[in-house]
Parts: structure tokens; C-alpha cells; sequence
């Protein structure tokens, strides 16, 4: 038995000369073997040129795709229309998100909030920045003096969890790793 991995690294889209980079892998065992990789440069802005990604992505459509990783860098790349694209074309993919921003748009406007199949949602500690800096969580400390979780941090992931009710939320903070399953909340020195 297989799976394929398709990885999205987010690149910018405010600025001209964007570049997209996409893999797709093959699992195979305890081997992963890179089947495909696509780097181009866009002349506008990524929002711009969706026929253009369309093209690019039409290959795929034929393809089993069992699971989608996407890394979100806050640079424009992941959108709500390529979200959406794979959701519909890779209903029973599995999701594994990551992304710098706090609850970015293109998450939020997308078919993924509540979706079953997101598997692991993992919040990076510059999205909590984020979301401290726009004024959309609480920059209180997430980690007590005593290592522990604080009621606050606990409350936003609460909160946010209610979005993927069947997937992990891991949020890493410092040198903490704050993580929900199910009804069950764990604090963890965090591994780099």
C-alpha cells in the first residue's frame, strides 16, 4: 500500500516574481520516493493566474492522492481557490496543515473548517504571534512558570480545535509543545 504527499510551500504574493514550488511523493513501506516536482515563476501576482495553476495542477486530477500537506509561510501562495480545488478533487485525502498566520483567510474561507479528514493542524509559534499582533488572541503568556499550559492558551486552543473536531491541534510555544486530542490536552518539551 502507497500514498502520495503532495507538499505546498507558500510564496509571496504582494510581489512580482513569484516562484510555486510543488512536490508530489509516493510512499512505498518505510521508503518515500519523489515522483513529480513543479518550480516555476509567475510574471503577477499568484491570485492572478489561476488558469495558469489549473494547467499545471490537471495531471493530479487523475492521480489518488491519500494525503495533502500544506505549510502555509504567509507569502500568498496557499489560497482559498487552491484549497478548495484539492478538497474537491481529493475528497478523502487526509490534512495536515501548518501555517505562520493565526487562522489565516485562505483556511477559514475554505471547505476544510470542520472537515473530517484534517488530520493534524499544527500552530507554529510566529502564527501565535500573528494573531497577538492583530489583536485576534490573547498575548498573555501561554506557558505558565510552572511549565504548564496557561488557562488562556488553553481557552483560544480550545476554541480553535472546535474547527477539527477529528484532528490534532498542536500548537508550539517557546520551548513547549501544547497539543489537543480529542477531549485531552498535553504539554510537551518541544523537539525541533
Amino acid at each position: 500500500m502507497y500514498g502520495r504527499f503532495w507538499v505546498i510551500t507558500e510564496v509571496t504574493q504582494s510581489h512580482r516574481g513569484t516562484t510555486w514550488v510543488i512536490r508530489i511523493y509516493q510512499q512505498t513501506g518505510d521508503k518515500v520516493k519523489l515522483l513529480h516536482r513543479v518550480d516555476w515563476e509567475l510574471p503577477g501576482a499568484v491570485d492572478d493566474d489561476h488558469e495558469k495553476l489549473a494547467r499545471h495542477l490537471a495531471p493530479l486530477a487523475a492521480k489518488v492522492v491519500t494525503h495533502i500537506i500544506v505549510k502555509g509561510l504567509r507569502k500568498g501562495a496557499v489560497f482559498k481557490k487552491l484549497v478548495n480545488w484539492l478538497a474537491g478533487r481529493f475528497p478523502s485525502a487526509a490534512w495536515f496543515i501548518s501555517s505562520k498566520a493565526w487562522q489565516p483567510n485562505w483556511l477559514l474561507d475554505s471547505n476544510l473548517l470542520h472537515h473530517t479528514n484534517v488530520k493534524l493542524v499544527l500552530i507554529p509559534q510566529l502564527a501565535i504571534y500573528d494573531g497577538s499582533r492583530q489583536g485576534r488572541i490573547t498575548s498573555s503568556p501561554w506557558i505558565t512558570s510552572g511549565g504548564q499550559a496557561s488557562d488562556e492558551a488553553l481557552s483560544i486552543l480550545d476554541k480553535e480545535s472546535q474547527n477539527f473536531p477529528s484532528g490534532l491541534l498542536a500548537a508550539k510555544f517557546n520551548v513547549k509543545l501544547i497539543e489537543k486530542h480529542g477531549a485531552k490536552w498535553n504539554v510537551f518539551p518541544a523537539r525541533t
